[in-house]
């Protein structure tokens, strides 16, 4: 018995570092993505300015409004930063009131 507890233990350690190597490997290919798009959105950015000299002018403003927006109509509850919202939960005295104000449906949303 005294094996199958160790070998049980051994299992459960295993897979608590897979886990632990599964978030590296998936935070490590979100961060190659993100290098890989900014570098997409950057020389499509240099396009427009070979195209037209105002392109620059124009782009951030508009792209800004149209961030707004999306925030406003489609990610609602996105605005800010979350971290006050995160130390109000972290100082309500029950798991159900924090639920309420921070939860991950909320950060799904």
């Amino acid at each position: 018995m005294k094996v199958w507890l160790s070998k049980q233990f051994e299992l459960d350690e295993w897979q608590r570092r897979m886990v632990l190597w599964r978030g590296a490997v998936a935070t490590g290919a979100a961060a190659v993505l993100f290098a890989k798009g900014s570098e997409f959105a950057m020389s499509l950015f240099s396009r427009g300015r070979e195209w037209a000299v105002w392109w620059p002018h124009c782009s951030a403003p508009v792209g800004l409004a149209v961030c707004a927006w999306l925030t406003r109509s489609v990610f609602s509850g996105a605005e800010g930063s979350g971290i006050p919202q995160t130390i109000a939960a972290l100082a309500m005295p029950t798991e159900v009131a924090r639920d309420q104000v921070l939860s991950l449906q909320d950060s799904l949303r």
